[in-house]
């Protein structure tokens, strides 16, 4: 009988041991819980104020550095801006901007163009296949034509109240990040380009095979 209580005591301070490994897990689980629900609620803090740092209810980075955060309305923005700047504030960074779509045209045809004219005088068939091979090359030269601006740009208008005028701008950045920042977000613009001109080319060329037009020469 005393060896069976024995036993008996051995089971149940086994099973209060069991229970204690569990409730520890438990506690390690809504602890982890609460540690990723932090780590949502941080990154969607960050997401929030990605436009520029918020302290006391006023912008201290970014566009709209030391404004309040309180703007409603695009109405009311343009509202503010012309009352701040005048007609030209709504035009700041207006000639970079169009710099900067000229080269992404100018590189998209030219990449184009080039590629095909090429492949076509080493005796590639003129098809959608070369059509899809030369967007891509019109793709790149887009690209690397345009993303020093599309860098300027963005600097200028996001922290202008730093530069004055576009010239410093680009010396200012080229000095605190060397040159190769202008090629800075390269590889997700040409990632976002590719798609965009292999179906915006092959498409328009067979619209106009379809209308008894040739090809692109």
């Amino acid at each position: 009988v005393s060896t069976q209580s024995t036993w008996e005591a051995v089971v149940s301070t086994q099973s209060t041991w069991e229970a204690v490994v569990s409730t520890q897990s438990t506690w390690e689980a809504v602890v982890s819980t609460q540690s990723t629900w932090e780590a949502v609620v941080s990154t969607q803090s960050t997401w929030e104020s990605r436009a520029g740092a918020i302290r006391d209810g006023v912008y201290t980075s970014g566009a709209l550095q030391g404004h309040p955060a309180d703007r409603r309305g695009t109405l009311r923005v343009l509202g503010d801006i012309h009352a701040e700047g005048g007609l030209r504030a709504l035009y700041k960074g207006a000639l970079p901007l169009t710099v900067r779509g000229g080269l992404l045209s100018a590189g998209h045809l030219f990449g184009y163009d080039a590629a095909k004219t090429l492949c076509k005088r080493y005796g590639v068939e003129d098809g959608p296949l070369l059509h899809f091979g030369s967007a891509v090359a019109g793709a790149f030269c887009c690209t690397a034509l345009s993303t020093p601006t599309d860098v300027i740009v963005t600097r200028y208008q996001a922290g202008h109240m730093r530069y004055n005028g576009l010239a410093d701008c680009v010396r200012k950045i080229i000095s605190q990040d060397g040159p190769l920042v202008l090629y800075r977000g390269w590889g997700a613009f040409f990632t976002r380009m590719v798609p965009i001109y292999t179906f915006l080319m092959p498409t328009y060329e067979w619209v106009r095979k379809q209308m008894g037009m040739e090809y692109l020469d």
